[in-house]
């Protein structure tokens, strides 16, 4: 399935899938069960996994990271 929003698309998936957001030209996603999931913003980019996957957040250009 996917959402453009300012000409960005956004995708969701689950079980291994990919799922996607865009922001202001920025791409956001989300995955499950060893997949990625990443949000943007502002051209930033955040990201957060499951199940031993990474989780990042970025802020104006700085990146916060957690571990699950």
């Amino acid at each position: 399935a996917g959402l453009a929003v300012v000409g960005a698309s956004v995708g969701l998936a689950v079980d291994g899938a990919t799922v996607g957001l865009a922001v202001v030209g920025a791409s956001v996603g989300l995955a499950v069960d060893g997949a990625a999931v990443g949000l943007a913003v502002d051209g930033a980019t955040v990201g957060l996994a499951v199940d031993g996957a990474a989780v990042g957040l970025a802020v104006d250009g700085a990146t916060v990271g957690l571990a699950v």
